[in-house]
């Protein structure tokens, strides 16, 4: 069986794009008014100025959309289990944790004790949209930990823009692509932590077992989990919705995944979608099992147990198959957009869907997958390995703790380390909040 092959496709954006698209060189063109968009940066500028004027405290806030973003739940998990402090949880929903523990203290990020908790933090964790997305201040540290690492370019602000994710640092797990957000978000190189993507803590929690025991009773003896991204993404928080396709687009998309899912069946392979958060459409295709948030509560389970349950991944220029690569099982490739996502959005590496790890389900390649589905990823394991090896994969099983214990190593407590040094009370003005006045480091 042989890679798959793209003909030498072009997969840098075109510049010829209007709007966004063409002033950020392939990112994606604005959806809706950008009313939005220019109450943004005011209101950036005015938390900022605030920013300055708040003394910090030994604490944390943490931010992650939508609520049950896995990687701002494990690093939730892992300040209650490292750092000694209140975690205060914008939006968050503390029984995802499956534990209590009063230091976590949700808190609605649109209101006035979100901003001031935000305000007094001296460490920020957030994944986008943050209160229009404030740059760093000396004093307090933030640190983007975005939503995986995708291969879709997110592009360059124009000279004079506001970065869309700034933050003192970048979390990732490919060396290669996490230096390409970093670029992107208009960080220096150093700003990139190769630590892994927290939420891929999730998959070494549970066995695949424990997964399909709490799945309806057509799914336990293995599914396929199909995970496109969006084409046309919905508004949200303090930004506009956006396109990266069209309407043709993912009518394509949708009429691909419906030929392929009585073939899928026939072999003994039911698909089980999940979809985008950010995706306008829901991707209800007939035969297959929506696993909407819905689903997921029902279910007990997070997106990353439900892969980490899985016997193969259906996706396309989603994050989630640099995630999958730890799990080294078969992952197939559905784009019939290819081209046209390619020259709309843009990819990186350049030449990324040449080197795919694994068949991309186009004509013949669907009949390869399944075969290797069944075959347990043998006959594309040399393809895994080698996009592994080219994305300088992190394979840690501990992003979280190893995330925390980077952050420690660089300073990034500021206001703990102070508290440490003049005995429990924080010369910044205030002698913290319970156990944070003690000690609010991670432990080593």
């Amino acid at each position: 069986m042989n890679p798959p092959q793209e003909g030498g496709l072009s997969h840098a954006p075109d510049p010829g794009l209007p709007g966004r698209a063409l002033r950020q060189a392939g990112a994606v063109r604005s959806a809706a008014p950008p009313l939005l968009r220019l109450a943004r940066a005011p209101l950036a500028r005015a938390i900022e100025r605030l920013n300055r004027l708040v003394p910090k405290t030994a604490s944390a806030v943490v931010y992650g959309f939508p609520a049950s973003e896995g990687n701002a739940v494990e690093v939730v998990r892992e300040l209650l289990a490292e750092y000694a402090g209140p975690v205060y949880w914008l939006d968050g929903e503390p029984q995802a944790l499956g534990t209590v523990d009063p230091r976590c203290v949700p808190t609605a990020r649109l209101s006035v004790k979100g901003l001031w908790r935000y305000l007094r933090a001296e460490i920020v964790f957030y994944t986008h949209g943050l209160y229009g997305d404030p740059a760093p201040v000396p004093g307090q540290v933030i640190v983007n930990l975005w939503h995986g690492d995708g291969v879709k370019v997110n592009g360059f602000p124009a000279p004079g823009a506001r970065s869309i994710a700034p933050a003192d640092y970048v979390v990732g797990s490919s060396a290669v692509l996490t230096a390409r957000k970093a670029e992107e978000f208009g960080q220096a190189p150093s700003a990139a932590l190769i630590t892994g993507n927290p939420r891929t803590d999730q998959f070494w929690r549970v066995s695949a077992k424990q997964v399909r025991d709490r799945l309806p009773a057509g799914l336990r003896e293995g599914y396929l989990v199909w995970m496109p991204t969006f084409r046309v993404a919905r508004a949200i928080g303090g930004r506009n919705g956006w396109e990266d396709g069209t309407s043709s687009q993912d009518g394509q998309l949708n009429a691909a995944m419906r030929d392929a899912v009585p073939r899928l069946e026939a072999a003994g392979l039911p698909v089980v979608v999940r979809v985008h958060p950010l995706d306008v459409r829901r991707r209800a295709i007939p035969g297959t099992v929506l696993a909407d948030e819905a689903f997921l509560e029902r279910t007990n389970l997070t997106t990353s147990e439900l892969l980490a349950g899985s016997d193969a991944l259906i996706t396309d220029y989603s994050s989630s198959w640099t995630d999958y690569l730890l799990l080294d099982r078969p992952i197939g490739f559905l784009m019939p957009d290819k081209q046209e996502f390619a020259r709309r959005r843009g990819l990186f590496p350049p030449d990324v869907l040449d080197w795919l790890p694994g068949f991309d389900l186009d004509g013949h390649g669907l009949e390869d997958f399944i075969a290797d589905v069944a075959s347990g990823g043998s006959f594309s394991k040399h393809l895994r390995s080698a996009a592994a090896d080219r994305l300088q994969l992190n394979p840690t099983h501990t992003a979280a703790r190893d995330l925390l214990h980077e952050l420690q190593a660089r300073g990034a407590f500021p206001v703990s380390a102070r508290v440490q040094r003049h005995g429990g009370r924080d010369r910044a003005g205030s002698a913290g909040h319970g156990d944070a006045g003690r000690r609010s480091k991670p432990r080593s």
